[in-house]
């Protein structure tokens, strides 16, 4: 059960930079 505890830690750092990089399309789409 330990690995299911491990990857939950590891998903959020992936997530996170995936957003900002979402975040930083929108400004630059919303700058043209």
């Amino acid at each position: 059960m330990s690995r299911g505890r491990i990857s939950e830690w590891i998903v959020p750092p992936v997530v996170v930079p995936l957003f900002l990089l979402l975040l930083v399309c929108a400004v630059a789409i919303l700058n043209g």
